[in-house]
């Protein structure tokens, strides 16, 4: 669906936003980069470009150098890789009845931010996309021969990264334009993976026959989070809908509270610190349940006083003698059933489990519980699905066999996917020092150099292309894979000009 206005033509740099305004009318979440992907071959065919693009939506674009003045080129004929990913991460917040599928970002302007109405902004990794065809259309810029890489599904495993060949590609330098803070420069990341938990329940089937009058099905909702992204901001302590939930039935637990499960249900991605989650429970008697959650609430928002805004637990009760039941066929989990998931999410660890000891502030291992659901209509079994992330394999290993061990003690059965490789470090790299020095020239202060925690496709394409030379820096985005996320407008100019 498009959106008519153009919220951001008379925004520098112009044709940046414009390209970012583009694709912001295409939706292109995880999985869903079809589209966008065959905008970006028709970008390079109205050129009279030369493109690759694969099976998994990767598209290279390629460009000669562009040469006015040669005389300060070093290389000149070697190509220069521009790489960024066209997946984003769809968040909305509740009030938002969009359907990221098939509808446009609303684009909004606040002050020297650009966000976008009660949903993701995208602008991870959006403004790389821009900022890389802004290049590509400007004939009047010097530049070396361009391999323009927009890859596929970062967001969900590094998906495109992985699977793109690298023999398409000539250049040893890589600029990839996915970090969110103007001014630090990423050389160096986390490694990680996805594992999906699979916990086999039991269901016992009711009609209203079987259940007196003074039956009732609750809703529970714990809603209000900030959420965010599971590698950037695990540091931040934000708290976990997921984990919340599993604590809330806990208390119910533990005081007596006799109840069935009948739905639960939270996040979105892995990586993605869910920000909402949700049940519905089978319940008889509603008082004891309504002071327990009152409490909780209390008890949460200053425990994560400081950090989250409001964290809201909600409770909507229902006669069941007055629901609309098909078949006359009303399905809950056995008690036993019910226990196993509420102590399941209290036992899986969640966020950071261990600390850099050589690098201050650094996390250096982290898990998120990001996806969980329970699906009983097909294979009677509660679904989990983490992200892992580690600076050292081992450690990350050492987690997984964790993870599978807890998950084994509940019957469960444990599948690795999207493994990807961590960054190391490069000492000696001339482009590293190169950005360093631009930057310091043109702003008058040092860049940073940093090593993050988050992951980066620059480890994959580190791992595929022999002495590969890169880092990743962007311009300031703030609260990303959440729905308050937002970009920095002075931000881009200075980043894209540094980018020149």
């Amino acid at each position: 669906m498009s959106n008519s206005k153009h919220i951001l033509e008379n925004i520098e740099p112009t044709n940046v936003f414009y390209f970012f305004e583009e694709i912001s009318r295409i939706p292109h979440g995880s999985g869903n980069t079809k589209e966008i992907s065959d905008y970006l071959v028709k970008f390079a065919k109205d050129r009279n470009l030369e493109f690759y693009q694969d099976d998994f939506n990767n598209v290279i674009i390629y460009k000669d150098g562009n040469y006015f003045d040669s005389s300060n080129c070093v290389n000149k004929d070697s190509p220069i890789i521009l790489q960024g990913h066209i997946d984003m991460v769809c968040e909305k917040s509740p009030k938002s009845s969009k359907n990221m599928e098939l509808e446009s970002i609303d684009l909004e302007i606040d002050g020297d931010f650009i966000t976008a109405k009660e949903t993701t902004l995208g602008a991870d990794n959006g403004i790389a996309v821009a900022m890389i065809l802004a290049i590509l259309d400007d004939n009047n810029l010097n530049h070396p021969p361009i391999e323009a890489v927009f890859t596929s599904d970062e967001e969900i495993g590094l998906i495109g990264a992985s699977n793109l060949d690298m023999s398409k590609l000539k250049g040893k330098s890589l600029i990839n334009l996915d970090s969110e803070e103007e001014g630090f420069m990423v050389v160096s990341c986390a490694g990680g993976n996805r594992v999906d938990i699979e916990i086999p329940v039991d269901t016992l089937e009711y009609s209203k026959e079987d259940l007196s009058l003074d039956y009732m099905i609750c809703d529970i909702s714990i809603s209000g989070l900030k959420g965010g992204h599971s590698g950037i901001e695990i540091d931040k302590g934000l708290a976990n809908a997921n984990k919340l939930l599993g604590k809330l039935l806990k208390e119910f637990n533990e005081n007596n509270v006799d109840f069935n499960l009948i739905e639960i249900s939270g996040g979105n991605l892995d990586n993605a610190i869910p920000n909402s989650s949700s049940s519905t429970i089978l319940i008889q008697y509603i008082d004891k349940i309504k002071d327990i959650a009152k409490e909780f609430e209390i008890k949460v928002n200053e425990e994560f006083k400081g950090i989250e805004d409001k964290i809201e637990v909600n409770l909507d009760f229902k006669e069941f003698s007055k629901i609309n039941i098909s078949d006359d066929k009303f399905t809950v989990l056995l008690k036993d059933s019910t226990d196993k998931i509420i102590d399941f999410l209290n036992d899986v660890p969640n966020g950071i489990t261990k600390m850099s000891e050589n690098i201050d502030g650094l996390v250096e291992t982290s898990l998120n519980l990001g996806i969980m659901s329970l699906n009983i209509d097909r294979f009677n079994s509660f679904n989990v699905t983490m992200s892992i992330r580690s600076s050292l394999n081992a450690e990350k290993e050492e987690l997984n066999r964790e993870i599978k061990s807890i998950a084994e003690g509940f019957l469960g059965t444990v599948k690795i996917r999207g493994d990807y490789p961590g960054w190391e470090f490069k000492e000696d790299s001339p482009l590293q020092k190169l950005v360093c020095d631009v930057y310091e020239n043109q702003y008058n202060k040092p860049m940073v150099v940093e090593i993050i925690h988050a992951g980066l496709e620059c480890g994959v394409f580190v791992n595929k292309i022999d002495n590969l030379d890169a880092i990743s820096i962007g311009p300031t985005l703030l609260d990303v894979h959440s729905y308050n996320e937002k970009m920095g407008i002075s931000s881009v100019f200075r980043t894209y000009n540094l980018l020149l």
